[in-house]
């Protein structure tokens, strides 16, 4: 696995975590998540998609089969992550549509412009966030959005294990600030999506 795409802190996934992420879409929580992404993905019209962050293709993949005429690309900076998503892929017959690629939020492997660039549970992995999302705007066309989805933090026992692997409407919005960007807000009570745009001066 090269080491080359991540930064200090940021966690990284090997072949044993990678395999154990693919079957993570049986529980129930990350199949209602799964859901809510798509439903909102499918509310814009995509021509063209890029995923960072794609793990093991999962969302893509399924964004694939809900919306075929569109063209895909997956981003991850684990090696072990793109040789199951491309593996899917293939078995999919999707490769035509969908490609995967070694990248990250720094280091995208395109010169590419997409309607949408989305994040799905990922962004709460990086150490720069600010800065990713203004390099990543660049790969976006004229009106395109960068849509971030999350868990939001939770009060409940099982959920507060997991809340370092969340992200809050507050952080959503101070981002969106500190960057001057336009930003929207979509929750429910377990996941939340934040959509960036450029401002039009």
């Amino acid at each position: 696995m090269s080491d080359d795409f991540y930064i200090e802190g940021e966690e990284k996934f090997g072949a044993i975590s990678s395999h154990f992420y693919n079957i993570s879409k049986i529980i129930p929580v990350f199949r209602r998540y799964n859901k809510f992404v798509l439903s909102d993905l499918l509310s814009y019209k995509i021509s063209d998609a890029m995923d960072v962050g794609c793990g093991t293709g999962n969302m893509l993949i399924s964004l694939w089969n809900l919306n075929p005429s569109a063209t895909y690309l997956g981003v991850d900076p684990s090696e072990d992550m793109i040789k199951i998503a491309a593996s899917k892929a293939k078995k999919k017959g999707s490769t035509e549509k969908i490609n995967f690629k070694q990248g990250s939020s720094r280091m995208i492997p395109t010169d590419s412009k997409f309607d949408m660039i989305y994040v799905s549970m990922s962004f709460h992995h990086w150490k720069q966030r600010n800065e990713s999302i203004i390099y990543l705007m660049q790969f976006l066309k004229q009106q395109g959005h960068i849509n971030i989805y999350e868990l939001q933090p939770q009060k409940t026992f099982y959920k507060r294990i997991a809340n370092s692997h969340t992200m809050s409407e507050e952080k959503f919005k101070e981002i969106g600030s500190e960057l001057n960007l336009n930003f929207n807000i979509k929750k429910d009570k377990e996941f939340i999506r934040c959509s960036f745009t450029q401002k039009i001066e």
